[in-house]
């Protein structure tokens, strides 16, 4: 679960827009659901400089080797994905995309707050002036 979070928190950093993300967060989950048998790297990105090494191979015109051996995080298809692809979905939504566009996240709500706490004291009363 935890490179899952990873790989989804890269997948809004590093896109700029919503189509990007869907398409990165997607792509995300179907690359850890892929196997020999059966390739999922039809979201991944293309080019020799991609993070998938099948799409990277693809591009150069190299074999690109077995699953077992080249993926972190694999997943079982038949087992998770009936229960994985809803929640993407979801994380997927437009409007929940479009508000990290804007970078309306609760990190940067916290930033706001500690710098608004560190001028004003919670223990000394101080007045508008």
């Amino acid at each position: 679960m935890d490179k899952l979070q990873t790989y989804y928190d890269r997948a809004i950093r590093q896109n700029s827009t919503v189509e990007e993300m869907k398409t990165a967060i997607q792509a995300s989950l179907h690359h850890c659901f892929s196997t020999d048998a059966t390739p999922r790297h039809n979201f991944c990105p293309s080019g020799p400089d991609s993070w998938c090494f099948f799409k990277s191979a693809q591009a150069t015109g190299e074999p690109p080797g077995p699953h077992a051996s080249r993926m972190r995080t694999q997943l079982d298809h038949a087992l998770l994905h009936e229960h994985l692809q809803p929640i993407y979905n979801r994380l997927s939504d437009n409007e929940l995309l479009s508000l990290c566009l804007r970078h309306a996240t609760n990190i940067a709500n916290e930033s706001l707050h500690s710098v608004i706490w560190s001028k004003c004291s919670k223990t000394k009363f101080a007045s508008a002036k």
